[in-house]
């Protein structure tokens, strides 16, 4: 049996001990269906689960994922998109003078605010204990940057050595309408966390008696520009940082002008659940105010993440709303390549 195979054979199962009797006897086709997802149940793509006929849950209901159902009392104005942020093609490999000249950009102003390759953990990851490069992240950033100019949508493309910590920071406070990062994203449990070099200082903090659930939130992050240095335990430059942009530095951002931020990485939905939800990034940069977020609950490989991205921006800038645009660009991976493992992790939280 094929890996794909038996994943749907365990999900098809998951949906008749959990949907198959209300989708008979309550719901009708073409309903909206609005859910927050509790305890394990927050790594499953309730979303993508299979009803049989080679259908899926999304191909029958308009499925909305919820960071929590009070999102429902909330009056949302619709958004007009002004303006980008675009991360992608990040050179995680910088000099000394390089990470002080790129830093030196931001310490600058005076800004309050500042505070095929897979896209995650896989091994291919990670080599030599260091994040290698992305091939077609650049590729997928100036193709939506293209499209996004083309709707008449500034977009600030960050790649090579811009990407770094220090611009992401910048962004705070800012109206950047869509914010889309196409780069390496983890999330370590606490015992796993404890073997790497990166985190050994960090986690030294468990003594001072912080909470381990925020502890959580220093075990998930995104590589930006310059970040194998620090990585591998290496010394940075003094007042430079590290190129680690870790879930507790997110948090405290202001973001709330992101209508939309797209986490093309692997992992991104992870983090560790609790009975409030997952302490992950996408608990970050829902506390950082953002509305929408794109994320992978699985490992996704570099090709067919650019082919998702490219469709879902195309989608989203022909007119269709948010929700249709990734349902439709999941379809059409689905379409080109069945296998569940290349398109069923992606999901969409409000």
């Amino acid at each position: 049996m094929q890996q794909g195979d038996s994943l749907s054979l365990n999900l098809h199962r998951l949906y008749n001990h959990i949907w198959k009797y209300i989708t008979e006897n309550i719901l009708s086709t073409n309903d909206n269906i609005f859910f927050s997802a509790s305890g394990l149940l927050h790594q499953i793509p309730i979303e993508s689960l299979p009803i049989g006929n080679g259908k899926i849950m999304s191909d029958i209901y308009h499925m909305h994922r919820l960071s929590s159902t009070r999102e429902l009392a909330l009056k949302k104005n619709p958004i007009k998109y002004k303006k980008a942020a675009l991360y992608g093609g990040l050179n995680y490999d910088m000099t000394d003078s390089d990470m002080k000249d790129e830093s030196s950009k931001y310490q600058k102003e005076d800004n309050t605010d500042i505070l095929s390759a897979s896209r995650g953990l896989l091994e291919d990851s990670i080599r030599g204990h260091k994040w290698i490069q992305l091939g077609n992240a650049r590729q997928e950033v100036e193709y939506i940057k293209e499209l996004l100019e083309k709707n008449h949508i500034t977009a600030n493309i960050f790649k090579g050595n811009s990407g770094n910590e220090e611009s992401f920071k910048a962004l705070s406070g800012q109206e950047y309408n869509i914010i889309h990062l196409a780069t390496h994203g983890f999330f370590y449990p606490n015992e796993v966390a404890k073997k790497k070099e990166y985190f050994k200082p960090i986690l030294m903090q468990d003594e001072l008696n912080i909470n381990p659930i925020d502890m959580s939130l220093w075990r998930s992050g995104l590589v930006l520009s310059g970040g194998n240095r620090a990585w591998k335990g290496d010394s940075i430059p003094e007042e430079v940082e590290d190129g680690i942009l870790k879930s507790q530095e997110i948090k405290d951002l202001d973001l709330r002008g992101a209508d939309l931020v797209v986490l093309s990485a692997c992992h991104t939905g992870q983090g560790e659940v609790t009975d409030e939800g997952v302490f992950g990034l996408q608990r970050a940069f829902k506390m950082a105010g953002v509305q929408t977020i794109v994320m992978s609950l699985t490992e996704v490989d570099d090709q067919t993440t650019m082919a998702m991205m490219n469709k879902f921006y195309s989608n989203l800038l022909s007119g269709q709303s948010k929700h249709d645009a990734f349902y439709n660009a999941q379809r059409y991976i689905r379409s080109i390549k069945p296998d569940p493992i290349h398109w069923m992790g992606w999901i969409m939280l409000d």
